[in-house]
């Protein structure tokens, strides 16, 4: 589990500025997706997307 969650109460709460769970990781999952989807399409090789998703995480 990541260290981003906290517990109070009944509730488990995400830090929204964790890098894996927060408001900025959903953009990046979206667009490394697409990037995925650019692959199966024929558009990039395996290679180039891959360099394109770690230009995401970092």
């Amino acid at each position: 589990m990541c260290e981003c969650y906290r517990i109070g109460g009944p509730w488990i709460a995400e830090d929204p500025s964790c890098p894996v769970h927060g408001t900025l990781s959903e953009g990046r999952e979206e667009r490394i997706e697409a990037i995925i989807d650019r692959v199966v399409d024929g558009e990039l090789t395996a290679s180039e997307a891959s360099d394109l998703i770690v230009e995401e995480w970092y």
